[in-house]
């Protein structure tokens, strides 16, 4: 038999759910009218979800690289869009792996186990001898960490993986896209005026959010070139560079930048082994770079040069950021103060108070951030899994992108250090669809219902 033997057993339960949730919708549609159509649009993409999760996994991915919080202010049970985003993701692995038995990737299920023990073990005894961070909140910041990483347990099939990979490459032309319109119905800002007179491109996300979906973007579109030769992945990723560039967000340009330097060596290396053809491809390639940097450069320089600090750098608040938040881990340095800690400091100190630091609802440094809440112990757990995905990727995929996928692990872990790339939605889902993507088995295809 393909697949499970209960899985009509499933569909009842699913029918099931859905009679009883349209009883209790009837019974307190009364109450709050714009409750219940939240209520029912969840609703409904959950059940579409377990009746096509492999289709619905596309809107999955596209919704991360939307911002949909600064379009429309979205709460259920005190729940706003980004932790429905996890729950759906969630919901979306679950129904997955429950389609069919092949859809499950066994050789992320024990460290993911692990890791995800080890964290909420942790978590619960902080709030147990501390008290110091709420229970709901420790648990929603655990979501957080469970919810991306969920991902790694799903075996895409072949027919799926190159497809979702290329999407991942349109999401920031996807963002701007809709930003352009938003802005055209007056419904939004494409464009972010900064406190240094710099306009920032951002579509639909912050340009920092937009910056790292262009990271990803560049890193695919590169990785598809070095394995398929085709140019529609340099046009690719001309465009994300363009885009990312307009977003004038430093670390993500330097970080992209070396993986357009490997880009630039991959193409002069066949050039001169007599492919001359690579000749053109270099030609125009060189020309846009020196395009995008001349088209850029003032508006760049114009932000690393406002706001000096007595190291000469422009760190928009950074350095101040990291202080303070650290200032909050003294005496915690083992385990640190807990999950949600940040927040909770954020809404304690920062936002009641408008201080300057009210832009900063983390740090911006992911490293500063896990130490804060999990210590020394905690975020060496979390990074030596990071590694561990990197070098378990790096094993399986081919020679020809093995070195590239180091350099962009290493170029990841910079940027770790200047934006929150493991907690924000537009990056850390990216990130494990990669993962998840580049790692699954490609021997068999599926339909979408996971026969």
């Amino acid at each position: 038999m393909n697949g499970y033997s209960n899985g009509n057993v499933v569909q009842y339960y699913v029918i099931s759910i859905a009679l009883i949730m349209v009883i209790f919708i009837g019974a307190i549609v009364t109450i709050s009218p714009i409750f219940i159509l939240f209520l029912f649009l969840f609703l409904f993409a959950s059940l579409f979800l377990f009746a096509q999760p492999f289709k619905f996994s596309f809107l999955i991915v596209v919704l991360t690289g939307i911002s949909v919080d600064g379009i429309i202010k979205v709460s259920l049970f005190g729940f706003d869009f980004g932790s429905l985003y996890k729950l759906l993701t969630i919901i979306l692995v679950i129904s997955i792996i429950m389609k069919n038995k092949n859809n499950l990737n066994n050789k992320f299920l024990v460290p993911f186990a692990i890791v995800l023990s080890i964290i909420l073990i942790q978590t619960i005894f902080l709030f147990l001898f501390q008290r110091e961070i709420p229970l709901f909140r420790s648990m929603i910041t655990f979501l957080g960490i469970a919810s991306p990483l969920s991902l790694l347990l799903i075996n895409w099939p072949k027919n799926y993986v190159n497809k979702i990979l290329i999407l991942i490459t349109t999401l920031p032309i996807i963002s701007v896209f809709i930003g352009v319109l938003f802005e055209l119905l007056g419904l939004g800002n494409a464009l972010r005026y900064e406190y240094t007179g710099t306009i920032r491109l951002s579509g639909t996300n912050p340009p920092a959010q937009l910056a790292e979906l262009c990271f990803y973007s560049i890193f695919i579109s590169i990785y598809m070139f070095n394995k398929y030769k085709k140019y529609t992945y340099i046009i690719l990723t001309f465009v994300n560079t363009v885009i990312l560039f307009a977003t004038l967000t430093r670390a993500a340009i330097i970080c992209s930048f070396v993986l357009l330097i490997y880009l630039f060596y991959q193409i002069i290396k066949r050039f001169i082994n007599g492919k001359w053809y690579y000749f053109f491809i270099l030609g125009v390639a060189l020309l846009s770079l020196t395009f995008i940097i001349f088209t850029f450069a003032d508006s760049i320089i114009q932000r690393f040069s406002s706001g000096f600090n007595e190291t000469g750098i422009n760190s928009s608040g950074r350095e101040e950021a990291w202080g303070f938040y650290l200032s909050f881990a003294e005496n915690n340095e083992v385990f640190g103060k807990g999950l949600g800690a940040t927040t909770h400091i954020y809404n304690e100190n920062i936002a009641r108070t408008g201080s300057f630091l009210k832009h900063f609802l983390a740090p911006h440094n992911e490293y500063v951030r896990f130490f804060l809440e999990l210590g020394y112990f905690g975020i060496s757990i979390l990074l030596l899994f990071l590694v561990f995905l990197f070098i378990k990727t790096g094993n399986l995929i081919e020679n020809t992108n093995r070195l590239f996928l180091y350099l962009f692990g290493v170029s990841f872990f910079i940027l770790t250090y200047f934006d929150n790339t493991l907690t924000s939605i537009h990056s850390v889902y990216p990130l494990m669809y990669i993962f998840s993507l580049l790692n699954s088995n490609r021997s068999y295809s599926s339909d979408g219902n996971g026969k």
